[in-house]
């Protein structure tokens, strides 16, 4: 005949200390998550949640229009711009502010009614300067743009060159620049 083995039945108390692990584990990780929703949707989040929902259905009905409290004046007057103050230490009138130890790269451009046929047909009256702030690498300097004001010699009305096009509107600042500051900033963290 086979004998079976008798196999002991575990104690309690290992499953006691067992259970009181799992707990204090359980315990520490509610903690950690109570951590994580207080910063994801706490004071320090821009993703907070809204109690009352702002955002109505775009096929539900709209709910009555929200009047703001108080009285609202209407301003009656008109804006005007004052003159351009330039400060003391522009060097020119277009407000460059650089002193001779920034390098400055002439560019001289050719007027287009010059070149042809035609071209004994005009005279050049004067030069149009046009400065922009550029980067080279480790360095910065200035463009001056040198565009001539040409007049036909048969009329009285002069004709300037067009200035370089610009990245943004009335800006000093070349594309040179503005890609540099960028490659500052997003690669190097460097503040603008």
């Amino acid at each position: 005949m086979m004998r079976m083995k008798e196999t002991s039945t575990p104690s309690a108390e290992p499953n006691l200390q067992n259970m009181k692990v799992l707990l204090e584990e359980n315990a520490a990780l509610k903690r950690r998550v109570e951590w994580f929703e207080r910063q994801f949707f706490g004071q320090k989040s821009e993703k907070r949640p809204v109690d009352p929902p702002l955002q109505h259905s775009l096929l539900g009905d709209l709910p009555a229009s929200i009047e703001p409290e108080g009285e609202q004046t209407e301003v009656t007057y008109i804006r005007g711009k004052a003159p351009k103050h330039r400060p003391e230490d522009c060097v020119n009138d277009s407000g460059l502010r650089f002193n001779d130890q920034v390098p400055v790269e002439v560019i001289e451009q050719d007027a287009p009614e010059l070149q042809g046929p035609d071209a004994d047909q005009y005279v050049v009256i004067r030069t149009k300067t046009t400065f922009r702030l550029a980067q080279r690498p480790a360095s910065y300097v200035v463009l001056r743009y040198e565009r001539p004001v040409v007049r036909r010699k048969d009329k009285t009305q002069p004709e300037a060159s067009p200035a370089p096009d610009n990245v943004l509107d009335r800006s000093l600042s070349d594309v040179s620049l503005l890609a540099g500051m960028l490659v500052d900033k997003f690669q190097f963290h460097l503040p603008l």
